[in-house]
């Protein structure tokens, strides 16, 4: 018996995973003009970074370059971070910029849901089933 689910969005580029990794991801994607789905299983973004309550970034605030920095820098904006050899930060600051980061370029979120499979055409990737509240949908490629 075959199941059919609906395809509900068509995306560039789906990123699975809403950690710090994730984020960046998505960002960078929405930035370079891709309609971007950004899919994250727990209730905020940053991974272990924030849900762990990490709290410190090895390595000093003057090596950081790219999007590193500029997370950084948002962070020391906001009073959630401090420059030196090593950088302690605020968890729940981090997520709020991380949130802010993605708003600004208008990533599609999804919280609370998982990629539970993937639809595959030989080497093509046709498209991604997300497990939600609602139950589940099809994001495909454009």
């Amino acid at each position: 018996m075959e199941t059919r689910i609906a395809v509900t969005d068509h995306f560039d580029v789906i990123v699975a995973g809403g950690g710090t990794a994730g984020v960046v991801a998505a960002v960078v994607a929405a930035r370079m003009g891709s309609k971007t789905l950004l899919v994250e299983r727990s209730g905020s973004l940053g991974g272990l970074t924030t849900g762990g309550l990490m709290g410190v970034m090895w390595g000093t605030s003057d090596g950081l370059s790219g999007i590193g920095k500029e997370i950084f820098q948002r962070l020391l904006e906001i009073g959630g971070a401090q420059g030196g050899n090593i950088i302690p930060f605020d968890t729940e600051a981090l997520k709020q910029v991380l949130c802010g980061m993605i708003k600004e370029v208008n990533v599609h979120l999804l919280l609370y849901s998982m990629v539970v499979d993937v639809i595959k055409e030989g080497d093509q990737i046709r498209g991604v089933v997300v497990e939600e509240k609602q139950g589940e949908r099809l994001c495909s490629p454009k």
